[in-house]
């Protein structure tokens, strides 16, 4: 895969995010955290129902379009450090990596497993389920479902990310 593919997924992040805005004081950019969702759904098997995440980015809006929103990854992808630059794979094994953006408006996701590239999105006229703290500096997804890009099958996401 090339990286690319990657910008594929930041592009649909983009066109998601970049005209929600609620007028409040934009939080300060911040990386690190972590955490594990847990997937349930037709496809779930692709990454045997988890995703162990290694990275997360909050408040980055030059990578998502939005302030608030979360950035997350799997290791051997790196969230660069400033904005300009572009998520980046590190090595060409792209197996079992992941990259997801959430806000409590939308998720855009991409999965890569099997050597094949799949592409996951909200539904935004159904609940995102998907609540940021940001006083606890943490992002919960209870029951929130992406759906395929290509074949409709839905994932439904649990779990608790830090930043």
């Amino acid at each position: 895969m090339k990286p690319l593919s990657y910008i594929y997924l930041l592009g649909i992040a983009l066109v998601l995010f970049s005209s929600c805005s609620n007028g409040d004081e934009e939080p300060d950019a911040e990386i690190g955290g972590g955490g594990t969702l847990t997937l349930s759904g037709d496809e779930a098997h692709y990454t045997s129902g988890k995703l162990e995440v290694s990275e997360t980015a909050y408040g980055r809006a030059d990578l998502t379009g939005l302030e608030e929103s979360l950035v997350a990854v799997s290791s051997g992808i790196s969230i660069p450090k400033t904005a300009g630059e572009e998520l980046v794979p590190e090595g060409s094994d792209l197996e079992q990596q992941f990259v997801v953006v959430a806000s409590e408006m939308a998720i855009s996701m991409s999965i890569f497993a099997d050597g094949t590239k799949r592409d996951y999105v909200s539904d935004v006229s159904k609940a995102i389920n998907v609540t940021i703290d940001q006083s606890s500096k943490e992002v919960t997804f209870n029951d929130a479902a992406v759906v395929n890009a290509d074949n409709g099958s839905i994932l439904t996401l649990n779990g608790t990310l830090v930043w």
